[in-house]
């Protein structure tokens, strides 16, 4: 039953909602998806297989649609809400395939399928804000701004403060791949995040960006290695792998890895698990850890060494 719409001016002001409630962890601190523009080249795209819903955590057998791809080289890594993203990606796909089939010759920017994104994404938020705040009273966003005349000022604000604290589902989003944006064909970055707001980011200045909840173990890995986007593809390959593995330590990312390469043609993408021995990465990655735990404990020793004569009051606790 539709609530009656209150014209008459009230005398009192009704109490503020409380706020909309902080969506579940697992809907964004899940996952790590990492990308990495390489030198005259294209871009490194790595994620894990972990998914999440209110009541599991799972990583599926086969493809896990972490990666999605848009048009040929250009790609959506996703992080976060797996149903709002599921609903962002098919509804980008009907306009892509429509504007395709209606000029085959037309080539998509990686920009401008950031600007589909965010577009499709605030018509999600939207919906969700008509359906959650406005259908009660018989109302949407479009026709309370044509009739808020007729509504006393404390139902306005009510209304609008509610708008302004309507929080969506947490996500991440890079989209990344090649294109001729600039006159030449070059790869490009772009991170998007969503929650109370949504902000984007061009990446293509540090050549890397990460997301979910291992970007920062992953992050501080490029950071450790002083990268840059001149790296030749197998570093620039190797250090994406490291820097996935590095994420594991992080709760909620997955084991599983896929790797693509996306480009350096426009028509050119590679599903590297193809290409690739995982198993000699984990080996190489394994080594590297061996050898930094065995050089850290000589370290130790060196370390002890050089306060047992400058710290007389620990010579008992250090000579143990």
């Amino acid at each position: 039953m539709n609530r009656k719409l209150p014209t008459k001016r009230l005398e009192r002001p009704r109490r503020l909602p409380a706020p909309y409630p902080k969506p579940n962890e697992k809907d964004f601190d899940m996952t790590v998806c990492i990308a990495v523009i390489y030198y005259n080249g294209g871009v490194v795209a790595v994620s894990d297989k972990m998914l999440s819903t209110a009541d599991a955590t799972f990583e599926p057998d086969g493809d896990c649609k972490k990666i999605f791809r848009l048009f040929k080289t250009i790609h959506a890594l996703n992080a976060g809400h797996v149903g709002l993203q599921a609903e962002i990606m098919q509804s980008m796909v009907i306009p892509l395939i429509s504007i395709h089939n209606q000029n085959p010759q037309k080539e998509f920017t990686v920009v401008e399928l950031v600007d589909l994104y965010v577009e499709h994404y605030n018509h999600a938020k939207r919906q969700r804000i008509n359906n959650s705040i406005f259908a009660q009273y018989n109302l949407d966003l479009d026709s309370f701004l044509a009739r808020q005349k007729e509504f006393s000022d404390i139902f306005t604000r009510d209304l609008m403060d509610q708008v302004a604290r309507f929080q969506m589902p947490e996500t991440a989003t890079i989209i990344a791949g090649v294109d001729k944006s600039a006159g030449v064909l070059e790869p490009h970055i772009y991170c998007i995040k969503g929650g109370y707001d949504i902000s984007v980011e061009c990446c293509d200045a540090v050549g890397y960006a990460t997301i979910g909840s291992g970007a920062r173990l992953a992050e501080a890995q490029f950071m450790q290695a002083n990268f840059n986007r001149h790296f030749e593809l197998p570093k620039a390959l190797f250090l994406s792998y490291l820097a996935k593995r590095h994420a594991e330590k992080a709760p909620g990312v997955g084991k599983e890895t896929e790797m693509f390469l996306l480009g350096p043609d426009p028509d050119s993408i590679q599903n590297l698990q193809s290409v690739l021995d995982y198993k000699k990465l984990d080996e190489m990655y394994n080594e590297i850890v061996s050898q930094t735990a065995s050089k850290t404990d000589q370290m130790y020793v060196k370390t002890i060494e050089l306060l047992l004569d400058k710290v007389p009051e620990r010579q008992d606790c250090l000579a143990k």
